[in-house]
C-alpha cells in the first residue's frame, strides 16, 4: 500500500512538469534539521548520569503544488527525513560517551498552503499532516541495544503520523521567485514506541527550488 502511494505521487510529480504551470508546480527541497525525541525519554534511557538532547539530521525530497485559487493551494511531498535523538552519558571508565538514536523515514506530507502577497515580497504558510514509514534503522537499533542493555530498543513502530507547519519566502525577488527559504516544524501525534510514550519532534531550515511559481 505504501509503495503504491509513493508510485502515485512520483507519477503525479512527473506529470506536473508537463502541465500548465498555473495548475501544477513541481519542486525539490532540502532541510537541515534539529531532531529530538520527547515524552517518556527519561524512562526509555534508564541511566541516572545521562542527559537527552537534540541531534542533527537532514531531509530532502520532491513536492507538487496545486493552486485551488489565487491564494490557497494543496501541497504534496515525497520526503526522506531523519528523526531521533542523542543520549549523552558517562561510561564505565567515567568518560563522556554519546549514543545516537536515528530513525530514517520515507514520509508523505499533505498540506494546505496560503500565499500572502505584499508590496515587498510573497510569503507561503503551510500546515498539514504526514504519514511516515520507518526504514533502514534496524542495524543502529541493534547496536544501541547491545551497548546499553535496553531490550526494547527495536520496539519502535514502523510508522509515524505527525502534524507539521512551515513558513517560506522567496530569496530571489526577480527571475520568477523560484528559490524559497523557510522554517519547518513537525511533531508526532501518536507514540512511536510500543512500550514508552515517545514522540518525534523535528525543526529546521528549508531551501526549496520550484520550477514555476
Amino acid at each position: 500500500m505504501f509503495k503504491a502511494i509513493i508510485f502515485l505521487i512520483f507519477n503525479f510529480f512527473t506529470i506536473s512538469l508537463f502541465c500548465q504551470p498555473s495548475y501544477f508546480i513541481g519542486g525539490i527541497f532540502f532541510n537541515a534539521n534539529g531532531m529530538h525525541i520527547v515524552g517518556d525519554d527519561n524512562a526509555y534511557w534508564q541511566n541516572s548520569n545521562g542527559k537527552i538532547w537534540g541531534g542533527g539530521g537532514l531531509s530532502t525530497g520532491l513536492s507538487v503544488k496545486h493552486y485551488l485559487g489565487k491564494k490557497y493551494y494543496l501541497n504534496l511531498e515525497l520526503r526522506y527525513i531523519q528523526k531521533g535523538s542523542v543520549y549523552e552519558y558517562l561510561n564505565q571508565y567515567a568518560s563522556q560517551s554519546f549514543e545516537l538514536l536515528r530513525l530514517n523515514y520515507m514520509e508523505l506530507p499533505v498540506s494546505i498552503g496560503y500565499k500572502l502577497k505584499t508590496d515587498k515580497n510573497d510569503y507561503f504558510i503551510e500546515t498539514g499532516f504526514a504519514y511516515a514509514k520507518l526504514f533502514l534503522s534496524k542495524v543502529k537499533m541493534n547496536e544501541f541495544a547491545y551497548r546499553t542493555g535496553i531490550t526494547n530498543a527495536e520496539s519502535f513502530k514502523n510508522y509515524d503520523i505527525s502534524w507539521f507547519s512551515s513558513f517560506k519566502f522567496p530569496l530571489n525577488k526577480k527571475g520568477g521567485k523560484n528559490l524559497l527559504f523557510g522554517l519547518r516544524f513537525s511533531h508526532s501525534l501518536f507514540t512511536i514506541h510500543e512500550y514508552y510514550k515517545l514522540k518525534n519532534m523535528v525543526y529546521g531550515l528549508q531551501i526549496d527550488y520550484v520550477f514555476n511559481n
